[in-house]
């Protein structure tokens, strides 16, 4: 992991010490996307430990074009791991291995657009129980971290007020999705995001991560 100026170390894989301040806030975050399937989806866990609650997100795009999703603000009284709301994230081997689960419900939308209106959404979409089981492993090195120089000040990702830490990684991804009565078997690649630190702000502009052939993702 060639990152001058910046800090990915084994022990980054995992929660940090929350800081005083009120905005503290560890996210983790990933991907996958299955071509022959025509699906794939993403789960993120954000810690923000002295507001009392995680940020848990999901959201699957299935093969007939409805989005299945649920977002939740779990109650938490520690950072001292990824766990709340049915989501559960899990580093087996550092920069090598993530095992990401979800049971829970999730919405089914027939139209992605209502989203553009959470409170309707949320009031009068269908709903089933679904068990996530994604086995996620590396295909590229970790790129980020924290600072440890003037060097590395310069080379934070998304600049100084999206977490001080930030690493992110291409990842392949094998496991399952199932949603009511459906089961899709995945076999597909992503990408995987961990921060942690004071967030004052958000990272303005879309990202856009794209699924190639041969194990190789673009993300912009």
């Amino acid at each position: 992991m060639a990152n001058p100026g910046m800090r990915p170390e084994p022990h980054d894989e995992y929660p940090h010490p929350a800081g005083a301040e009120r905005n503290f806030n560890e996210s983790v975050y990933v991907n996958a996307f299955d071509t022959r399937l025509g699906m794939g989806g993403w789960m993120r866990m954000g810690n923000r430990v002295n507001e009392g609650y995680a940020e848990l997100s999901a959201c699957f795009y299935l093969p007939d074009g409805k989005v299945a999703c649920q977002f939740q603000r779990p109650e938490i009284a520690s950072n001292e791991a990824f766990d709340a709301g049915g989501l559960h994230y899990e580093v087996i081997e550092p920069f090598r291995r993530i095992a990401v689960r979800f049971d829970g419900e999730l919405l089914l939308l027939d139209d992605p657009g209502v989203l553009r209106d959470p409170a309707r959404a949320f009031a009068t979409a269908a709903r089933a129980l679904a068990r996530i089981r994604w086995d996620v492993r590396a295909v590229s090195p970790a790129h980020g971290g924290e600072p440890t120089s003037p060097e590395g000040e310069e080379r934070m990702l998304y600049g100084h007020d999206f977490a001080r830490g930030h690493f992110n990684q291409h990842t392949g991804t094998t496991g399952s999705i199932e949603i009511g009565d459906a089961r899709w078997d995945i076999d597909g690649y992503g990408w995987r995001d961990h921060s942690w630190g004071p967030v004052t702000g958000r990272r303005s502009g879309p990202t856009v991560c794209s699924s190639l052939p041969a194990a190789r993702t673009a993300v912009s």
